[in-house]
């Protein structure tokens, strides 16, 4: 999967040499992490996906969709409703893979963080903030 996308990633960084486009490129940019990451979701997802009841948010400049060449990758995962029970092997599993495709095969820094119910009123304002331009990626954003 990954040679797939470090070879996509290649043809836009040397796009954006031949003909620098500014946020343009961000949003083409943008699109292909969403790509990355909805693939990434879909196969450690799977079949479970009903029972899933969570969205991968983006955050950040990522959320913005204004991601340059080098920009860090900020994730976040919440639920939807609340839950009785959460097999954290999807979690662990979709946070390994993220950082392996996006960390080690693409070279980006990757951030992530997990919010429970409850959990956003006492967050830091860092954490507020970002979420306020979060833009759903993946998931049931309908609960």
């Amino acid at each position: 999967m990954s040679e797939r996308w470090s070879t996509e990633r290649d043809k836009l960084i040397e796009q954006l040499r031949q003909n620098p486009s500014g946020s343009g490129w961000c949003r083409l940019h943008t699109q292909l992490i969403d790509s990355i990451l909805v693939s990434i979701w879909n196969e450690t997802i799977g079949d479970a996906a009903n029972n899933f009841n969570f969205t991968l948010g983006a955050v950040g400049g990522y959320g913005r969709e204004e991601l340059a060449p080098w920009s860090d990758i900020d994730i976040v995962l919440y639920p939807n409703k609340v839950v009785q029970s959460i097999d954290d092997r999807f979690v662990r599993e979709l946070f390994k893979r993220s950082h392996d495709v996006i960390g080690g095969e693409l070279g980006l820094q990757i951030g992530y963080s997990y919010l429970l119910p409850g959990s956003i009123a006492g967050s830091d304002s860092k954490t507020i903030a970002s979420l306020m331009d979060c833009r759903v990626v993946a998931g049931r954003p309908d609960g």
